[in-house]
């Protein structure tokens, strides 16, 4: 038995008969190329020398004392950032107590008066006190108006007691009484000079709605009464005709035609004569004792 395969039996083997021709079997010999380079891949990385591929960096001192700053500068910033956002939570969290702890407080009023402590010692222009007229007002009679304060207020450093006194004037205008105050007098004695105006209780407009005392419904009913009388006269008359004369129906010659037909004009005379002193009265305003008003200061009083 041979130990090596002969370069002829190998030959032989690669070889296919076809057709009574020997041809070469490329699927064998394809094997064998694949099979030859695989084997000489594996002796080779197994028995060939070693590549190092170790690579080394060459730095100076300088270089190694600026890397580590450069390092410690970032280690330092990191910190900082943490610190920094520490404090921020820190802070958000006393924020967030504090306004927890704060209580907010309200405050509720019957009536529109001035309370505080202020170190100005003066009202500011816009301040509000409740009063009552101390006598009736009358728009055909020029008056001084007084008003009485209600009820003591202190603000501002300021105080002004109850019962003190509001001077002012009137003028009517658009159906309200309108009251501009001038002088205040106090208890004690003392008086300020102020600059004020008269407000509405119930909406707070400038003004004050009164009482309207109108002589045209007076008018017109007279006026009525009277024209009624004239007209009943008339038709109460008895009439004749006279056939086709120029005038074909007249009134009766009789004491009871005379008396109607006088009584028919004494009606229209006083009702012309009455409508004429009616045209001459002319409407007024009227505010009672005791009217609430709002006394709106215009100027700050000190």
């Amino acid at each position: 038995m041979k130990t090596f395969l002969s370069i002829e039996s190998i030959k032989n083997s690669l070889l296919l008969p076809s057709g009574g021709k020997n041809i070469l079997d490329l699927k064998k010999i394809g094997a064998l190329v694949a099979s030859s380079l695989l084997l000489t891949s594996l002796l080779f990385s197994w028995l060939g020398p070693k590549k190092d591929l170790t690579s080394y960096r060459q730095v100076t001192w300088s270089q190694k004392v600026e890397s580590t700053q450069e390092e410690n500068q970032v280690s330092q910033m990191v910190i900082n950032l943490l610190q920094n956002g520490k404090a921020k939570i820190l802070k958000d969290m006393r924020d967030k107590s504090s306004r927890k702890r704060k209580k907010k407080v309200v405050i509720l009023y019957n009536a529109p008066q001035i309370i505080g402590k202020d170190q100005r010692k003066s009202l500011p222009m816009g301040a509000k006190l409740l009063g009552v007229l101390t006598h009736p007002i009358d728009s055909r009679t020029p008056s001084l108006v007084k008003v009485r304060l209600v009820q003591t207020v202190s603000a501002y450093g300021m105080e002004i007691k109850r019962g003190s006194l509001f001077t002012g004037v009137f003028s009517v205008s658009d159906e309200k009484i309108f009251i501009a105050f001038k002088r205040l007098d106090l208890p004690n004695g003392e008086f300020k000079r102020i600059e004020a105006q008269a407000l509405n209780a119930t909406d707070y407009t400038p003004g004050i709605t009164g009482n309207i005392h109108s002589s045209r419904t007076l008018k017109t009913a007279a006026s009525l009464g009277l024209s009624m009388i004239s007209g009943m006269a008339d038709v109460l008359t008895e009439k004749e005709s006279l056939g086709f004369a120029q005038n074909g129906v007249q009134a009766k010659s009789n004491m009871k035609n005379a008396l109607l037909q006088g009584a028919s004009r004494s009606a229209q005379d006083q009702a012309s004569r009455f409508s004429s002193e009616i045209d001459d009265v002319e409407d007024y305003m009227t505010l009672p004792e005791g009217q609430e008003l709002i006394i709106e200061l215009t100027k700050e009083l000190k």
